[in-house]
């Protein structure tokens, strides 16, 4: 909802956004309920211990629809910028406008920048991820380089 406020940008600018507004999210409501609690009463001190969870908020309380190996992969920034690479040399995944053959191109080029992180064999990685991206093209959804990373680290279970 907060995203509403923004200009509209990319899908991948959209994420990171995201990803950047959910690390600042509980800074936020930190500094929030500070500044309300030394309003009320000048004299009492914050003991940041005593605040509960639910006031100084939770990552998994913000609903957004986030890739999940991000936060804590640790080969996540690595395929990361493999796979904004392959949308720079192939177009951006979730453009449905090159049609099969572009998908195409676009799995086998993020499986081959990717091997060395891989390290696994996967006969069905190219196939599968094709039909990932026919999909999203169906339906009209966001899928950018993160989201790319967050299939093939689930696929190769790493």
């Amino acid at each position: 909802q907060v995203l509403a406020l923004l200009p509209s940008c990319s899908p991948r600018a959209s994420c990171v956004l995201t990803m950047q507004l959910q690390r600042l999210l509980p800074l936020l409501l930190i500094s929030i309920l500070w500044q309300a609690r030394c309003q009320d009463d000048d004299d009492e001190e914050v003991d940041f211990e005593e605040l509960e969870e639910s006031d100084v908020g939770n990552e998994r309380d913000v609903d957004m629809d986030l890739p999940t190996a991000q936060a804590t992969h640790p080969l996540f920034q690595d395929c990361l910028s493999h796979a904004e690479a392959v949308e720079t040399e192939h177009g951006l995944y979730d453009d449905s406008k090159g049609g099969a053959e572009a998908r195409k191109k676009q799995a086998a080029a993020l499986l081959e920048k990717t091997k060395g992180l891989v390290k696994k064999e996967s006969p069905n990685f190219e196939e599968q991820f094709v039909q990932k991206l026919q999909d999203i093209h169906e339906k009209g959804g966001g899928f950018g380089a993160p989201d790319a990373c967050d299939f093939l680290l689930q696929h190769f279970e790493l």
